[in-house]
């Protein structure tokens, strides 16, 4: 077996140990495959030693692993970045490694899991000891902790410690527990237990394998394992609980919460341990089982034992008109009245029911619609209409005919349609028609059979319709389809019935299908670019999302919305939400979500925004937008006096604009000439500073408001005052 390694990152004694795992394991030798690669950042050498012998313990044979050690290394080994994966050991170490890791990469902070095996040296401690548990951070401390209360070591008082934590602890503490550590345990405590490096535990290897693709049987090897690690510990507490009441209630806890029902059998075949799942199968009260011959209740018993030692433990066996999984796990001494054997027995309907839960969380994750009619936002008639009217249609199976311009919602409302149906646990899969490149949207739709054409998957491959079976299939853009997808799609939706390429077999399918066009269908089937018959096929139920300049109440609602979710206290100066009022937005919602984020990057949270903090598309947009009359902006109204005005022109580009004003305005009575807006806005223009003639106008009128210009009517235009020249000359001495 193959490991990939930093050799920055561990020293002499790992890549020795690591040796001895792979002779030990059969790892030596063995054919090298094209495996997938995992990336592991820890911070200790014993965490990343203990993860990575864990890892290939179980996916060796598919996976490698690259680890990056912090302590040793300040960045990751060659070719870090190449993983599949990386698999982080907590929180912390994530906020430190993250700026390394590929954005487009899944990361994976483990959900942590102490060595089981060694669990039973913590047994022999007093109740009620108190003991430090000693890590290298507080967070990677408390983890431990948790886990040890949840294994049923909370009969212990532990207090986590790392160094330098400057805590104060209850005096007299002799007892550190530790997981590889034992160089940052205290000098002071006498006694330490060691339960080696913590691993991770059944729900990160299930990430894992499932982010790798890899087989889910390697799951159910990994939590054998486990299982059997806490069923010999549990045998131990059993024998420890008859002088300590409290540990047999923690062993009980984790036996009750078992899926499988658990035996376990002494070597003359009593049964000395059984949990509650036991009473389910036999229909006998679990104490009535105990001192019982297992024989009685699972006939032919010692043939199941047989062949364990040689790895032949599984069996399917039939009782009382039910099959069962039965599995059994040899431990204890032969010739002594303690536990030998421990024996599970699973119900197969319920491994069936698990590979269900499993598939269907698997489609889910791939297929899944997170939007609901709760999302949309709008307060205005139209929009609550029309939000009553798909409700409507939800709860029937009719094809949906979204039609709306770009921007309006539409794949917000089919997601919202699917969540409020019959439909809502099915999946639900979406397709861009305009998005989809020709020669790949009839397989991608409808599948392909293994040799189909050049390059098929070996197997063949499910289209989207099949995925979409039992839930929702979302056609976009339905009207950039060509003349061949709209013939076949006609079928589909009359027959329900799909055919893979390359294949004669029939599929049937049962699916909604709700489609969406950014232009109106009925205009395309009169230029014979889109079928008559297939519109008639999916516009059943019909619904128009109305334009934003259609629901104009709904603006500043959604200003303040998408504001909200950027955590920002944005405020609109009078003629900003003039312009929001009379701009055509073309783009509908999604160009005000756009602008205001844009916005929001501009202003401060809590101050003013203003025309000229628009982008430079909409700001000249904003010259064609006819804009009602209103007062002075706020920003005038601010000026009372010449130190107001001192503060706003404190800004670079504000104080150029100013002397850019003012020097137009003095050239012009040098000339003895009339300026107006427009002439200005040129003059401007000269200096590289482009302002729209609102703008001009907007900034006149603060300069005339603090005395430094008069202004005439239009054809007199603005003169410069003796204040204004006095501050020119100002400005030209200082600046």
């Amino acid at each position: 077996m193959q490991l990939v390694l930093c050799k920055m990152c561990f020293g002499q004694f790992f890549q020795k140990k690591l040796g001895e795992f792979r002779r030990e394991n059969g790892f030596v030798g063995c054919p090298m495959a094209k495996k997938k690669l995992i990336g592991l950042v820890g911070q200790s050498e014993a965490t990343c030693m203990f993860i990575t012998c864990q890892l290939l313990q179980f996916i060796g044979d598919f996976a490698e692993v690259l680890t990056w050690c912090m302590d040793e290394n300040s960045t990751p080994p060659i070719h870090f970045e190449n993983a599949s994966v990386y698999l982080i050991s907590n929180h912390s170490v994530y906020d430190a490694a993250r700026c390394w890791l590929p954005i487009d990469k899944k990361c994976i902070i483990a959900n942590r899991a102490v060595n089981i095996e060694k669990l039973g040296n913590i047994l022999d401690v007093d109740y009620g000891e108190n003991a430090l548990v000693v890590a290298t951070t507080e967070e990677t401390s408390n983890n431990t902790i948790d886990i040890l209360n949840t294994l049923g070591v909370d009969y212990l008082n532990l207090y986590s410690y790392w160094p330098n934590c400057n805590k104060t602890f209850p005096a007299g503490i002799q007892l550190a527990i530790t997981t590889g550590l034992v160089h940052l345990v205290p000098p002071y405590i006498k006694k330490v237990i060691n339960l080696g490096g913590k691993g991770i535990d059944v729900s990160s290897f299930a990430d894992i394998l499932y982010e790798l693709g890899l087989p889910t049987v390697l799951l159910k090897e990994f939590s054998n394992y486990y299982l059997k690690a806490i069923l010999e510990n549990n045998i131990r507490i059993r024998h420890i609980a008859e002088q300590n009441e409290k540990l047999g209630q923690n062993m009980a806890r984790i036996l009750d919460n078992v899926v499988e029902a658990i035996i376990a059998i002494d070597t003359y075949g009593k049964i000395v341990l059984s949990n509650p799942a036991v009473e389910k199968i036999f229909q006998q009260p679990q104490n009535s089982l105990i001192g019982m011959d297992v024989s009685k209740i699972i006939p032919n018993f010692e043939q199941y034992l047989l062949n364990v030692d040689k790895g032949d433990q599984e069996h399917i066996i039939f009782l009382d008109n039910q099959h069962y999984i039965l599995k059994n796990y040899p431990l204890g001494e032969k010739g002594s009245n303690i536990a030998t054997w421990v024996t599970s027995l699973l119900p197969t309907e319920t491994v069936q029911e698990l590979d269900k839960k499993v598939r269907r969380e698997l489609h889910r994750r791939a297929n899944s619609a997170k939007y609901s009619f709760s999302d949309i936002c709008g307060k205005s008639a139209i929009i609550q209409s029309t939000i009553h009217l798909a409700k409507k249609f939800s709860k029937t199976d009719m094809t949906i005919l979204l039609e709306g311009e770009s921007g309006t919602g539409k794949e917000l409302f089919a997601q919202s349609i699917h969540n409020f149906s019959d439909r809502k646990n099915g999946p639900f899969v979406a397709v861009n028609f305009a998005s989809m490149p020709e020669h790949l949207i009839e397989s991608e739709l409808f599948g392909y059979v293994e040799g189909a054409f050049t390059g098929a998957k070996k197997g063949g491959k499910a289209g989207l319709f099949e995925e979409a079976h039992t839930g929702t299939i979302f056609l976009d853009e339905i009207g950039s389809a060509l003349p061949d997808m709209q013939k076949r799609l006609l079928r589909v939706l009359e027959e329900r019935e799909i055919r893979r390429v390359g294949s004669n077999q029939v599929i049937s399918v049962d699916v909604r299908v709700i489609t969406a066009s950014n232009v109106k269908l009925q205009k395309l089937v009169d230029t014979d670019s889109f079928r008559l018959d297939l519109f008639y096929r999916i516009c059943a139920a019909p619904l128009t999302l109305p334009a934003l300049r259609k629901r104009k109440e709904d603006i500043l609602f959604l200003v303040g919305q998408f504001a909200d979710n950027l955590h920002h206290e944005l405020k609109l100066s009078p003629e900003l939400i003039d312009f929001f009022m009379n701009y055509k937005w073309p783009g509908n919602i999604r160009e005000l979500q756009n602008i205001i984020s844009y916005i929001c990057s501009l202003v401060t949270s809590g101050k003013y925004a203003y025309l000229e903090h628009l982008p430079t598309y909409i700001i000249e947009s904003a010259e064609e937008t006819e804009l009602p009359k209103r007062p002075l902006d706020n920003k005038i109204k601010l000026l009372q006096s010449d130190d107001d005005f001192k503060n706003i022109i404190k800004n670079p580009l504000n104080r150029n604009l100013t002397l850019s004003l003012l020097e137009a305005l003095r050239q012009a009575e040098v000339l003895n000439k009339n300026i107006g807006r427009k002439t200005l806005q040129k003059s401007l223009a000269s200096d590289k500073i482009n302002m729209t003639e609102y703008q001009v106008k907007a900034w006149l009128k603060i300069l005339c408001k603090v005395g430094y210009i008069e202004q005439g009517t239009t054809r007199q235009g603005s003169k410069l005052t003796e204040k204004g020249r006095q501050f020119i000359l100002f400005m030209e001495q200082n600046f």
